[in-house]
């Protein structure tokens, strides 16, 4: 009787071993279509100062990150989106269906890395992007074409193994 047990007790451990190993490659498994292509339109007031930084961050490249406050793997990849941006990076968040006041509270208690903080309170933008769930988050090249998607937390590993190199390439060789 006992042997019965154990069997589907291993069943469950194998499928979790499996699901566990499934979304460490993440990236891989949701490519993006937008790769290649012209970086889809963002929620933008128009003749407000988020236009005139979008518009002074054109002709470089730039991260679109998008996140919210109830994320928890938003929190994990905060403190390298923090050093991205002290290192001079720009990137544009993308507040993904949260709160105007949840989304500011989280800003000013954990710093603020984004050079402007836009709001898709729908999900609507996010749908023209591909987002599948935050956080999710996309190279742009000078040339505004998108270049790189990351699904899930920006680490340390893939900034040093994926995004720098990809920038440095942007930069050329004098970087």
């Amino acid at each position: 009787m006992r042997a019965h047990i154990w069997i589907p007790l291993l069943a469950l451990g194998a499928l979790v071993v499996l699901l566990y190993a499934g979304m460490q490659d993440m990236d891989r498994a949701l490519p993006s279509p937008m790769i290649g292509k012209a970086a889809p339109s963002l929620p933008v007031p128009e003749n407000s100062e988020a236009a005139a930084v979008l518009n002074a961050a054109k002709g470089q490249p730039r991260l679109v990150n998008f996140w919210a406050s109830w994320c928890q793997p938003c929190l994990a990849e905060h403190p390298e989106l923090m050093a991205l941006a002290e290192r001079g990076v720009t990137i544009i968040g993308v507040n993904y269906k949260d709160e105007a006041s949840a989304a500011a509270r989280w800003l000013d208690r954990h710093g603020n890395p984004f050079a402007v903080v836009l709001r898709d309170p729908e999900g609507a933008f996010a749908i023209d992007w591909g987002v599948y769930g935050v956080p999710e988050t996309y190279l742009i090249g000078p040339d505004d074409t998108v270049l790189h998607k990351k699904v899930g937390p920006v680490d340390d590993a893939y900034l040093r193994d994926e995004l720098q190199p990809r920038l440095s390439a942007l930069k050329g060789p004098a970087s």
